[in-house]
């Protein structure tokens, strides 16, 4: 598909509120097997012009189209006829950051984006030897069983990290690839290797544009056409080996020194002349029909003496139809993509590798009548000052060099044997059954919502697992158990124990809300990046991925709090009856469950961290404060919290189960008597000194099944607002 940008302005508004314009009316055109390059320093507007492309960020003014289908336009979206012609799917977005989940394995990662984003009628089968595929041409094979990982626990490299990103957005083979500063972080050797992975993608038909920053020499001979910027103005755009002819040619006039990198060179330019100046003098330049720098009309201009044969050449070059040219440097060029890719430190002998022969040398004489000759020479040759290059047609590296035995030279043994074991890899099932596979169906979506909410469900619980069920987590619970059961160690019977069985009721139902609410915190500011990319990307509705992280923290959540609740209650001594520890067991998961929902609430709602602990942490403290374990007077203007607040009725269904009504606890002694009431003291008469009037076994567990429901609904509609 080509990708075209017209006139395309952005503006926004600084701090201060006054109007800031970001672009000034930049065009260009992108092809199906070009390598765009955005070139510029920081602040130019190069990452605001990839956005505006991918339609993520609102254009004031010109229009983005993809094989003449309006994406957007500046005076307003797409109209819904063209959104349907123009699936989301079609414009892939790398970002610039790594928006992995690090619990996740590298195939992991590829298996479940794989069953939300390719079409429903594909089978496991089918998406297997996608995902396999994929793998494969990005040299990720080797570490396919590896976690992603983070900057605390060993995973990807930095660059395994950035080929995983564009993997994902691989899988559905869109035609225009967008990729935000890919090669930020990475060091010489990683970077070409991900700028030959793009180059490839190229060649297999695509479109491809990328944001870079002072790229090296080598690098930048990768790109086949380059788009420069200067504080949002369109500086230059044309051919990326044509760059150093428009630099040193009038009005320009700054001719790029001997062995000197032609990118570094062209930024230099671009900060040490005004961008009006520089901007007007690319609108006087010669251009194609398509808007790109001609310089063989430049040339022409200037009075220069051009080789017409190599002229022809040049333009044959553009279309594809130039021979390959040197194999030997195709062969090293494959090997080095190859060992990068597969096994990092197998790339020194490419870069030994004797390079290409250039085809042409320019040829200085006067200023006024320059002798120029246009020429075509091998992308991997520093080419003389002055001189047009185009690269060559290059046969892909990454996704062959497993296979060709040509150039299996740059494959280790290694990488054979992981992409081997890698082919035996059988998943567990992330399909709905068949019978509900089709059941939420939009064509705006590649698969059903039934079918995204159970393959994300099951990553969900694949990665809440990682997070939640660790041994940190079951160290600090024991150690939590322990410590009660040896304070709490088999209380005695009688209304002598009266407050301390209800001392460690209540302590439970605030420990359990205040872990549960606590961990739910984080679900959202750990994904949320992930999600915001995803469902950019046009992969799932938000309803799905909501409702299965609910249903994938119902199981997980409740492991630690059953674990407890079963250690302590006979540790305690708690009411020996079979009813009464279901009783207990039903009513710890109950309040896990509502606690974990308000945290979720919590989470969605506040985008800060840091904030959302402040805001939980006086929420808790106000329920456990006005609960009525601590005082059963509460002033008025505070007593409306403990209706509100879940350990309120928590609480209430723990003194329910373990004193009932019509039991009776012996006095001791003359001072064993409980709240004022003579021995013997009658459950009815517990329940009437420390619960309030309202709190009923019955009503309150369906005000907690309730409060569930409303924190859930309303942590969705939060979410909605924020994602």
């Amino acid at each position: 598909m080509e990708l075209r940008w017209d006139s395309v302005t952005v503006d926004v508004t600084d701090p201060a509120g006054n109007p800031l314009r970001i672009l000034k009316g930049i065009s260009g055109v992108a092809c199906p097997g070009e390598v765009v390059a955005l070139l510029g320093p920081s602040g130019a507007g190069k990452t605001t012009l990839l956005a505006a492309l991918a339609g993520r960020t609102r254009i004031s003014g010109g229009a983005v189209t993809v094989d003449g289908i309006a994406k957007h336009k500046g005076e307003g979206a797409a109209t819904a006829a063209e959104r349907r012609k123009m699936p989301k799917q079609s414009v892939a977005f790398v970002t610039q950051e790594d928006t992995l989940l690090t619990q996740l394995t590298v195939f992991e990662t590829l298996w479940y984006a794989s069953a939300v984003r390719l079409p429903a009628h594909y089978s496991q089968e089918e998406r297997l030897a996608r995902v396999h595929d994929v793998i494969k041409r990005l040299g990720l094979a080797k570490v396919a069983h590896t976690q992603v990982g983070t900057v605390m626990s060993r995973g990807l490299s930095g660059g395994e990290r950035k080929r995983l990103n564009v993997a994902q957005e691989l899988l559905t083979d869109p035609p225009v690839l967008l990729a935000d500063e890919p090669t930020s972080g990475l060091d010489h050797v990683a970077a070409l290797s991900l700028v030959d992975v793009l180059a490839d993608i190229a060649a297999a038909g695509r479109t491809v544009v990328a944001t870079v920053h002072q790229p090296s020499s080598r690098l930048f001979r990768r790109f086949t056409t380059c788009c420069v910027l200067a504080e949002g103005r369109l500086v230059y755009f044309g051919p990326a080996s044509a760059i150093a002819t428009y630099m040193e040619s009038p009005p320009v006039s700054r001719p790029c020194p001997a062995h000197y990198n032609i990118a570094d060179h062209t930024l230099e330019v671009v900060q040490a002349i005004d961008p009006t100046d520089l901007g007007a003098a690319w609108e006087a330049a010669p251009k194609t029909s398509g808007g790109t720098y001609d310089v063989a009309a430049h040339v022409r201009a200037l009075g220069a003496d051009v080789d017409e044969g190599s002229v022809a050449a040049l333009d044959a070059a553009k279309t594809g139809a130039q021979d390959s040219g040197d194999k030997q440097a195709s062969r090293a060029e494959a090997a080095l993509s190859a060992g990068a890719a597969g096994a990092e430190g197998d790339a020194d002998a490419a870069e030994t590798a004797e390079p290409g022969p250039a085809d042409s040398a320019s040829a200085r004489g006067s200023p006024s009548a320059p002798a120029v000759v246009v020429g075509v020479v091998d992308p991997r040759d520093e080419p003389a000052l002055g001189v047009p290059v185009k690269p060559l047609p290059r046969t892909s590296t990454a996704s062959s060099a497993s296979s060709d035995d040509d150039v299996v030279v740059g494959v280790s043994a290694a990488v054979r044997k992981a992409e081997a074991a890698l082919a035996n890899t059988r998943p567990a099932s992330a399909a709905p059954p068949a019978c509900m596979r089709s059941w939420g169906s939009d064509p705006r979506w590649p698969t059903s919502w039934c079918q995204q909410f159970f393959a994300l469900t099951a990553r969900a619980l694949r990665t809440s697992k990682g997070s939640t069920l660790t041994w940190l987590m079951l160290a600090q619970h024991m150690c939590i158990t322990l410590v009660a059961s040896i304070i709490w160690w088999q209380l005695r019977q009688g209304a002598g124990a009266i407050q301390d069985r209800l001392g460690i009721l209540f302590f439970f139902v605030i420990y359990t809300g205040f872990t549960s609410l606590f961990g739910a915190l984080t679900t959202f500011p750990a994904e949320r990046s992930v999600l915001r990319r995803e469902r950019q990307s046009g992969a799932y509705r938000l309803s799905a991925y909501y409702f299965a992280k609910c249903a994938a923290d119902i199981p997980v959540s409740c492991v630690f709090p059953t674990l407890i609740a079963c250690i302590v209650y006979w540790t305690v001594g708690l009411r020996a009856d079979a009813g009464a520890f279901f009783g207990y067991i039903g009513t710890i998961l109950l309040v896990s469950q509502v606690a974990q929902s308000l945290g979720v609430l919590v989470s969605a709602s506040v985008l800060d961290f840091q904030r959302s602990i402040t805001v939980s942490s006086v929420l808790m403290l106000g329920f456990m404060l006005t609960s009525g374990f601590y005082s059963t007077e509460i002033p008025a203007v505070l007593s409306w919290i403990k209706y509100i607040g879940f350990p309120t009725y928590g609480y209430s269904l723990m003194v329910f189960n373990e004193f009932p009504a019509d039991a009776l606890y012996q006095c001791g002694s003359a001072n064993d008597g409980f709240s004022g009431y003579p021995c013997p003291v009658s459950g009815a008469q517990v329940h009437d000194a420390i619960l309030p009037p309202f709190a009923t076994s019955g009503p309150a567990v369906g005000v907690l099944a309730g409060m569930y429901v409303f924190y859930r609904a309303l942590g969705y509609v939060a979410l909605r607002s924020n994602a």
